[in-house]
């Protein structure tokens, strides 16, 4: 049975976030990594109107960790492919972003480890992966609150 996405899922993307793919993954991620208050509600209009597949398209290694995590079924990344969605959802959306908002958390805490760092078990996870933490908020949240931590020297 085919797999199919909301109708939300074929909006087209605000023009505040340009093609080509690569240049608006780079866009998005400048703006998650400013933390301000403007960049976060371009980021918020950007998710209710859904971002363009084809960021995630243009780097494989983010597809493949959204896929891994659970975060977006591979079924809904080959439909979305196969059938030419211009732009995910925006649920799809906010679990994109908050891939791209941890993953660069940890590149600041961890710099060049980060992303073996986000690959590998560990016990203050229960023994899952921190990337795999991901695919909720709650579970996103202690991620970015052991980041966090790290960064500042508490213990976790």
């Amino acid at each position: 049975m085919p797999v199919s996405l909301p109708a939300e899922s074929k909006r087209v993307p605000p023009k505040s976030l340009p093609q080509p793919a690569g240049k608006s993954l780079g866009i998005l991620v400048s703006k998650i990594r400013s933390r301000s208050v403007a960049a976060n509600i371009d980021i918020n209009e950007l998710v209710k109107s859904g971002l363009p597949a084809q960021i995630v398209y243009s780097d494989p290694a983010l597809a493949a960790r959204l896929v891994r995590t659970g975060a977006i079924a591979r079924r809904t990344l080959a439909y979305a492919g196969e059938n030419n969605i211009s732009a995910f959802s925006p649920a799809v959306s906010e679990k994109i972003v908050r891939m791209i908002r941890v993953t660069e958390l940890a590149r600041d805490a961890f710099g060049e480890a980060a992303e073996s760092w986000l690959d590998r078990a560990t016990p203050v996870f229960g023994g899952s992966a921190p990337a795999d933490m991901l695919g909720t908020e709650s579970g996103a949240q202690a991620v970015e609150m052991f980041i966090n931590q790290s960064m500042h020297g508490f213990a976790a």
